[in-house]
């Protein structure tokens, strides 16, 4: 039977979601303080700690890490106040697996606590972090990308809002690809939008569609992309080069998952999960104004960091046959190898040994 440690110091929310563990079919226990949680997990084994932020003697967000280190390794689940996008960051930065809003419906927590115990289990019968099993076109063993593809399994495991960063050329789509083909919405519709591509003055129309009659030509209604994602993944590359009007309009669609068409008079509900992507900085564009920062809260639940190739060198002769092999096939001649000489070209400049064997 599964275990799940409580630490909230208000006994009604403790005898709420121990109704809810118990229809579960587990085991709920209760601590009061962060001193009597962790004095708990350190002397018994739990599989899941559902952790309040705002505790007697501290917040539960600076002990995330240290929850996660004790012999059962559990997995934290945060629990937060109304609107506060902060925590919900700092929480899943430090290892969390989720966060829940202590409002909440009980679909939204039984939900999140059936993933993360599937998640475990799966875990658990690997001996490792299990990793996406549909990986087409996802190169790479060395520690910065395994590490991103264990990332990727969390975030295709859950529901919660991904943005992927990198550099131009790191795999960015493919890697949003691959969340979305491993994830529970993988029969659904991935819809792809280049916000670099977006003509400002359609913007609004092209997300969210549009009726009859709303403009010189709009000879009937269209559908928007958001729509579109409805059941599926909405996949926002470029989310930095939205403009600053839609981003106003988008942060509250995001919250709620409805939208209104362009000269609609209702809003109409989409329900997709966000993979979004950028190569620019938005922290910075967040300082300089030109990004909303409670949208980039909104969008960056689960942070996925993609390494530059010079950072997986390792990775270099992998790729190279990789891509290699599918130009054979595209322009249907023999399988060809790599001269040895540009293995030990990249090993000069890089002061790397590398072997072509």
């Amino acid at each position: 039977m599964e275990r799940i440690l409580i630490i909230d110091d208000d006994y009604a929310v403790f005898r709420t979601l121990a109704t809810l563990i118990t229809r579960m079919g587990c085991e709920a226990a209760w601590r009061k303080t962060l001193n009597e949680g962790l004095s708990e997990v350190e002397h018994a084994a739990y599989d899941v700690v559902l952790l309040d932020v705002n505790l007697p003697d501290g917040s539960g967000l600076d002990v995330v890490s240290r929850l996660r280190k004790v012999p059962s390794h559990p997995e934290v689940i945060i629990m937060t106040g109304f609107g506060n996008p902060d925590g919900a960051e700092i929480a899943v930065k430090n290892g969390a697996w989720d966060y829940i809003q202590k409002a909440a419906s009980p679909q939204v927590v039984t939900l999140s606590l059936k993933r993360v115990l599937n998640y475990r289990k799966e875990k658990c019968r690997l001996g490792t972090k299990p990793v996406a099993l549909k990986m087409n076109g996802l190169i790479g063993s060395s520690k910065p990308m395994t590490a991103c593809f264990d990332q990727l399994a969390r975030a295709a495991s859950g529901e919660a809002n991904v943005l992927i960063s990198g550099e131009t050329g790191t795999g960015k789509e493919i890697f949003a690809r691959a969340i979305h083909a491993n994830s529970s919405r993988c029969n659904g519709s991935m819809v792809v939008v280049d916000c670099a591509a977006l003509p400002e003055t359609l913007v609004e129309c092209l997300l969210f569609g549009h009726e009859k009659g709303v403009y010189t030509g709009a000879d009937k209604a269209r559908q928007g992309l958001v729509a579109q994602a409805d059941g599926g993944t909405l996949f926002l590359d470029e989310v930095g080069e939205l403009p600053p009007a839609i981003q106003r309009v988008f942060l509250r669609v995001l919250q709620e998952r409805r939208y209104r068409p362009v000269g609609g008079r209702n809003e109409l509900p989409s329900n997709f999960r966000l993979v979004a992507a950028t190569n620019r900085d938005l922290d910075k564009m967040v300082a300089e104004g030109r990004f909303r920062k409670d949208l980039l809260y909104r969008i960056r639940t689960i942070n996925i960091t993609l390494p530059s190739l010079k950072d997986r060198l390792d990775d270099i002769k992998p790729l190279t046959l990789y891509h290699l092999s599918k130009l054979c096939e595209r322009y249907g001649i023999e399988n060809k190898s790599v001269s040895p000489d540009f293995i030990d070209a990249w090993a000069i400049m890089n002061g790397r040994e590398m072997s072509v064997n």
